[in-house]
């Protein structure tokens, strides 16, 4: 069914349930990056993080909806909650194909990178916010960002490369 088929056969309701989900495990982040609506309107709009009673409201719902992909982000710092590995294990208990988040990467430390691997998390990604340590910390109020995470990357993975496009 091409689209003009499926515009001319909608009848208004939406069929089936999210092959998708999003869980925002923090509202709130730990910079304040010029681009993003977390960082710019973070006294402005009421944010915190999710408590794990919120979660497991959620959790029970998820049963019945069996979503192909949870995400744990939606512009929140996912590691500023202190349940999220919790969390991740908990959707992949019920059998959530593919669990990914989002983070800035500030947050983790060595001993939180054998709790990532050993949660069951699926992708996680990194914002880096700038192509070079001044356009990061102009973009996000932050300094000696990548440095840093350079020096945590090689010690995580000496043979580490980093590839800029």
């Amino acid at each position: 069914m091409d689209q003009e088929e499926i515009l001319d056969n909608y009848d208004g309701v939406v069929k089936g349930l999210p092959e998708v989900v999003r869980i925002e495990p923090a509202s709130i982040c730990n910079l304040k990056c010029i681009h993003c609506p977390t960082g710019i309107l973070r006294n402005e709009i009421n944010r915190g993080i999710m408590s794990l009673e919120t979660f497991k409201i959620i959790i029970k719902e998820l049963k019945d909806i069996n979503p192909r992909v949870v995400v744990l982000y939606h512009g929140g710092e996912p590691f500023l909650n202190k349940n999220i590995f919790y969390m991740i294990r908990q959707l992949k208990s019920l059998g959530i194909g593919f669990v990914k988040t989002v983070t800035n990467g500030m947050l983790i430390t060595q001993k939180m990178l054998s709790k990532i691997i050993l949660s069951g998390l699926d992708s996680i990604e990194f914002s880096l916010d700038g192509k070079s340590e001044e356009e990061k910390h102009s973009n996000t109020g932050t300094s000696n960002i990548i440095k840093n995470s350079k020096k945590k990357k090689n010690s995580i993975n000496p043979k580490f490369t980093e590839n800029r496009i």
